[in-house]
């Protein structure tokens, strides 16, 4: 088995490593010091749940609540911080307190009820996801700590994310754990056959719970990390996350059907999940004339077709069917698209988001003109509004990139540097303070930055 672990973890490694040198040859921005840093900070997150995961695919089971506990813990904690003045500390403590609970209920219905783990924890998923959006009432939370805000944001040396250190250390301590500890020998055993571990003196149901309630540590972890991240608590927080962490686990040569896992071979799967996803997803800043043609490589064309879908058809076609199926409704409807000072100003290297913002302008002019004309008065007020400049990771990457390929660069990062960015609350506050404004409307096209 150990030479099986050796084997898997050398070819990821050189998978990992091919990857890297092909994405960085290929395609533009990868290799920048905002997108291997943002690389990291993608990759942490997941990292610990996909560690937990290993923790409980070695012994032979499954957990499909990874991503609800997590975005529980995450919301759970925001909540305590925005509304209540019990202290810092304390609600890092109930916050993890919950997480752990929910992974201990995992176990108690997986030993004792005999449920599948798939089928308990997919249970348990569901329950917490209808929490959170109770607790919430749908809504994204912020008010976090400045000490957690800071983890997000902070790097040691400006060179490693503290989320990355964070998932480093949690791994060396899972990794001694499973090589030098009772414990770590004891989950193996479960997972190669239970009724061997039983026979052997192993208190399986209290190892059970144990793993489960271990697991809901690490989710608690993860969700702290991901409200540094995110500097928020979303309803949505953690979602997809199981699948990424269960297949990290899978690919780093955990064995589903237990008995078998590395937390080495699961962190170099992370690194492969991540570096596909985060290759897949960089915005391009690049020059019209410099893309290839589809015959030497189709997916810089892709990217072209891929930019105008996102910025001009996906709202086109989600206008045509808001005001299709609320042409009968009796209140009045709004529209409200958000355009991009770039759709009237054009900018170098570009081409493409400017485009797509423009012609997202135009099109609200003409349904402008199409609701107004309605014989029955009850057309739609439509509005494309530019929001001005945020603080976003967008902005990051405009000012991450080189002054060669990028014109303007330079201005963009004036803009950080001068404090001229506003966050994104602010700017969502900002637009539903306009979308309420009794003249709503009255310009097809505006900017937020003329009404204060």
């Amino acid at each position: 088995m150990t030479h099986m672990v050796k084997k898997t973890e050398f070819t990821l490694s050189a998978i990992i490593i091919l990857l890297f040198v092909i994405t960085s040859v290929f395609t533009k921005n990868f290799f920048t010091s905002y997108n291997l840093t943002n690389l990291l900070k993608q990759g942490s997150i997941i990292g610990v749940l996909a560690i937990a995961q290993t923790l409980v695919i070695i012994t032979g089971g499954i957990d499909i609540s990874g991503g609800a506990v997590t975005g529980l813990s995450c919301m759970v904690l925001a909540m305590l911080q925005r509304d209540t003045n019990i202290g810092f500390y304390p609600t890092l403590l109930i916050a993890i307190v919950v997480s752990v609970a929910a992974g201990f209920f995992n176990g108690f219905i997986i030993y004792n009820f005999k449920v599948p783990a798939m089928i308990a924890t997919l249970g348990t998923s569901t329950i917490i996801r209808g929490i959170i959006k109770i607790i919430s009432h749908g809504l994204t939370v912020s008010g976090i700590d400045e000490r957690i805000l800071n983890i997000g944001d902070n790097s040691l040396f400006d060179v490693v994310p503290y989320l990355s250190i964070f998932w480093i250390s949690l791994a060396i301590i899972v990794m001694l754990m499973l090589r030098y500890s009772v414990f770590g020998r004891n989950l193996y055993i479960m997972g190669s056959n239970n009724e061997v571990a039983r026979l052997s003196g192993i208190k399986v149901r209290k190892m059970t719970y144990l793993v489960y309630a271990l697991a809901g540590l690490l989710y608690a972890i993860a969700g702290i990390m991901l409200a540094a991240r995110v500097q928020s608590a979303l309803p949505t927080g953690g979602e997809g996350y199981d699948m990424n962490a269960i297949a990290s686990a899978v690919i780093g040569g955990s064995s589903l059907a237990g008995g078998r896992g590395t937390v080495s071979g699961t962190m170099l799967g992370t690194m492969l999940m991540t570096l596909i996803n985060n290759a897949g997803v960089i915005p391009r800043i690049s020059r019209l004339g410099d893309t290839r043609s589809a015959g030497s490589d189709a997916a810089d064309l892709a990217g072209l077709s891929q930019s105008i879908r996102a910025g001009l058809e996906a709202p086109l076609l989600l206008c045509a069917a808001f005001l299709s199926a609320t042409r009968q409704w009796p209140a009045g409807r709004k529209v409200l698209n958000i355009s991009s000072g770039l759709g009237r100003r054009p900018l170098a290297a570009q081409a493409p988001y400017c485009a797509a913002k423009a012609g997202l302008d135009h099109l609200t002019r003409c349904l402008a003109l199409e609701e107004a004309a309605r014989p029955d008065g009850q057309g739609a007020r439509v509005c494309a509004i530019a929001p001005g400049v945020i603080d976003t990771d967008m902005q990051a990457q405009l000012r991450g990139a080189s002054a060669q390929d990028f014109p303007g660069q330079g201005r963009f990062a004036a803009l950080k540097a001068e404090g001229q960015l506003a966050s994104a609350e602010d700017t969502a506050r900002r637009l539903l303070a306009y979308l309420a404004r009794p003249d709503f409307g009255s310009e097809a096209v505006d900017d937020i930055r003329r009404h204060g």
